[in-house]
C-alpha cells in the first residue's frame, strides 16, 4: 500500500504541470483526461496504464490536484473506456 501510495504521489507530481499546461494551451475550450493521459503517453513521460483501478485513480484526481474546474461540458466518448465521472468533463483553468 505505501508503494502504490509514493508511486500515486510521484505520479501526480508529473501530470499536475502537464495537466496545467494543456490547459493553459487549451483556454476556455478545456481539456479531458484523455488529454493528459494521450500526451503522457506519447512524450514517453507514462507508460499506457494497464491496471485500470490505478488508472482511474491517477487520471481520476489530476484534474483537481491542478486546479482546474470543469466547464460543465461532457465529451460523448473517450478511449479510456471509463464513462461519467471526471472522465468525460471537459477542464479548465480556474478564472
Amino acid at each position: 500500500m505505501e508503494t502504490r501510495r509514493f508511486r500515486l504521489n510521484q505520479d501526480l507530481r508529473v501530470l499536475v504541470p502537464i495537466a496545467r499546461r494543456l490547459a493553459r494551451k487549451a483556454g476556455g475550450q478545456g481539456i479531458t483526461v484523455e488529454n493528459v493521459q494521450r500526451w503522457a503517453e506519447n512524450h514517453g513521460v507514462l507508460l499506457a496504464y494497464t491496471d485500470r483501478a490505478y488508472r482511474a485513480l491517477v487520471f481520476g484526481g489530476v484534474m483537481r490536484e491542478a486546479g482546474l474546474v470543469p466547464t460543465g461540458e461532457l465529451v460523448r466518448s473517450s478511449r479510456i473506456g471509463t464513462k461519467g465521472g471526471n472522465w468525460n468533463r471537459r477542464w479548465r483553468l480556474a478564472a
